[in-house]
């Protein structure tokens, strides 16, 4: 009987251990009164039992980071697996807040070496970022996410830091096939670094970090989409937006907006993208803005700022860069400055082969700052190749206008080239210009530049940086598709005594040309020839004829007149306003229709042969016009205003005939017609 009572005592005590020593499975809660405590007796619990199923580790609203103990640390617990994976997140609702002690002296705040783990600072499933982890420390080299285990994903979180003038990182991943999106970066001396295969980095937004956004080393295959990337300042060396060294297989950087790249350190560098020692299979870039970089400070800095740097001498690959839009507009503080020669800027430095070059717009008006008079050269593109660094090139727009001793277009066998030098050279760039581009502040294209109507339609780039589709009829360069817009609303007043008073919307083209053609041709329109330019004239038919075709032009001019008066004009007539970009012989036409341009309008005779057959009353009106009918005679009636344009008020039978509601409609002339030919003028007060 001792023996059985003892052996139940034994059970008893040994049945909890048991139990709070089994492997994790499920969803645990993580706060005050919780699951657990804080995340660290979690972590531990999860690091010495590990798992037998996915594990999600949710923070309530109960959470107390002061509770917590650092570092974090996720060791490669027993079971981890793409199955029995983890997951870190706030709860339904929680907005969560992980902060360390700035006293710590710390490698690292976080270390993930477990592989599956997943970090989701969404608290709905969605795109929402709930969850910020602030790593407060004063000292360098204290990162606040470290990871060397695989199949890391890092979501929705705002990464921050204290003091971006220490040498730390906000994340550095040594493991392969990381994924981090929709993340908010900023406040660290490095943003990402990643020494991992197979990496994608998206949609992030990293801001006001001191050397690197986002740094990829010794990696094959990745790609870097979609980030926001902007004041990268530095006082204490190079400022770069993106760099990627001694990457192979295949890299694409599309859709990356990146601003303000600038360094304050005497004869520091400030780069965009920054692409070095590249042995890739395929090289994309398409899509970027790179906008506002300078760099240098002090007398004797020799600093060579670029907007693209791309210096990989043995790469022979395919390489493709579209649709890219590189700005660096002039920086009287930190411009270009050399006691010597040699200082330069470029928007984009080539030390490559084989690229493919197309529909790319590049600017470089950064010049020497002030107080400064020595010599220094602007290029848009600088070439360290001796023979032509391209395989096509073509349907660009290159402009540099700083205030430098000598503005040049090319760098490229040693030799300083304007844009006809280039053309030779490189027996190509035959529809590419040098001119201004007219950017405006954010890099749009602005209208009347011939950058709008420059573009090839590429297949591998149908969406621009903003994913709007590109068109493939006209397609515009640059990062962001130009929405060309055509006049509208065009409307062909009652007509006096042999004239008629013209007026249309604008759209967004610089220039238009309005052409008129006798008689309702519709759906016929008018087919101006680019390049062609048409002399108007107000009285129809003395203006310059598009061929043979009937269709006169009565105006051209500027985007700013919407009006004019054409007179010779008597019965029906087709009226179209194309807008066209491009100065006098190298006119390009829109042609595209709206359901209001083209219309068709009535000359003062046609008006006044309208035989008022059907019985309407009352005519003038205010709302409301009631159309007898006779007995067995047609009730199907179509109501145009004065530009012939068809219009549908609300109607309802009644004994005798049809009422119509005008009192939605603008006062004017309105036609009603019948079935049977008959006719009449509505007048609207």
């Amino acid at each position: 009987m001792k023996k059985r009572v003892l052996f139940v005592f034994l059970l008893l005590i040994a049945f909890p251990i048991f139990m709070f020593s089994q492997a994790m499975s499920g969803t645990y809660s993580i706060g005050v009164g919780e699951d657990y405590l804080n995340l660290d007796s979690a972590l531990t619990y999860l690091n010495t039992n590990g798992a037998s199923g996915p594990v999600i580790f949710e923070i309530t609203e109960n959470y107390i980071y002061t509770y917590e103990n650092f570092p974090l640390f996720v060791d490669t617990y027993p079971g981890c697996s793409a199955t029995n994976s983890l997951t870190i997140k706030p709860a339904g609702g929680a907005d969560i807040e992980i902060i360390g002690d700035s006293g710590m002296a710390l490698t690292y705040f976080f270390r993930i070496e477990a592989p599956y783990v997943r970090i989701d600072g969404s608290n709905s499933n969605t795109e929402s970022r709930n969850l910020t982890i602030y790593n407060t420390s004063i000292y360098g080299g204290n990162d606040c996410i470290d990871v060397s285990g695989n199949n890391f994903t890092l979501v929705n979180c705002i990464i921050k830091g204290f003091d971006s003038n220490q040498l730390n990182e906000a994340i550095f991943v040594d493991g392969n096939n990381c994924f981090i999106s929709n993340c908010e970066i900023y406040h660290y001396s490095n943003g990402i670094n990643l020494h991992s295969d197979n990496f994608n980095v998206g949609h992030n937004y990293i801001h006001d970090i001191k050397r690197n956004a986002i740094n990829v080393f010794s990696a094959e295959n990745g790609i870097i989409i979609d980030n926001e990337i902007d004041n990268i300042i530095s006082e204490i060396g190079g400022s770069y937006g993106i760099i990627c060294e001694g990457i192979t297989g295949n890299l694409y950087i599309l859709n990356n907006k990146i601003n303000n790249i600038i360094t304050h350190a005497n004869g520091s560098v400030a780069r965009g993208i920054n692409l070095y020692n590249l042995s890739s299979d395929f090289v994309f870039i398409a899509n970027n803005i790179v906008s506002n970089v300078a760099s240098g400070n002090g007398s004797t800095s020799i600093d060579h700022p670029y907007g693209i740097y791309f210096n990989s001498p043995s790469l022979s690959t395919n390489i493709k860069i579209f649709h890219n839009t590189v700005n660096m507009p002039e920086n009287l503080d930190y411009g270009l400055n050399s006691e010597g020669t040699g200082c330069y800027s470029a928007g984009i430095y080539l030390d490559v082969q084989n690229v493919n070059f197309k529909n790319n717009i590049i600017q470089n008006n950064l010049g020497e700052r002030t107080g400064t008079s020595v010599f220094s050269n602007a290029y848009a593109i600088y070439s360290n190749k001796t023979t032509n660094p391209f395989i096509q090139c073509d349907y660009n727009i290159y402009n540099t206008e700083a205030n430098v001793d000598e503005n040049f277009v090319f760098y490229a066998n040693s030799t300083n080239m304007n844009f006809d030098q280039w053309q030779t050279f490189s027996s190509m760039d035959n529809n590419s210009y040098s001119e201004n581009p007219l950017l405006d502040d954010s890099c749009y294209l602005e209208k009347c530049s011939q950058a709008i109507t420059n573009g090839l339609f590429l297949n591998d780039v149908s969406t621009d940086i903003t994913q709007v589709y590109r068109d493939s009829v006209m397609p515009t360069i640059g990062a962001y598709e130009y929405q060309i817009q055509q006049a509208q609303n065009v409307i062909l007043a009652a007509p006096v005594k042999g004239f008629c008073y013209l007026t249309w919307e604008l759209g967004n083209t610089c220039k238009y040309a309005v052409f008129m053609k006798e008689g309702d041709v519709l759906p016929e329109t008018p087919q101006p020839v680019d390049g062609t330019t048409y002399l108007a004239d107000t009285n129809f038919g003395d203006g310059d004829q598009i061929g043979s075709s009937g269709w006169y032009c009565v105006y051209n001019g500027d985007g700013t007149d919407n009006e004019v008066f054409v007179e010779n004009i008597d019965g029906i007539y087709t009226v179209m306003v194309c807008g066209y970009f491009g100065n006098e012989g190298n006119e390009v036409y829109i042609t595209e229709t709206n359901d209001t341009n083209p219309v068709t309008g009535f000359g003062e005779s046609y008006i006044n042969s309208i035989n008022n057959t059907l019985n309407i009353f009352p005519n003038p009106t205010n709302d409301f016009v009631f159309v007898e009918t006779e007995e067995n005679s047609s009730k199907f009636f179509k109501i145009t205003d004065i530009t012939g344009k068809e219009i549908n008020p609300k109607k309802s039978e009644t004994s005798g005939g049809i009422l119509f509601d005008f009192s939605g409609f603008d006062a004017g002339i309105y036609f009603i017609f019948d079935l049977n030919g008959n006719r009449s003028k509505i007048i609207k007060m």
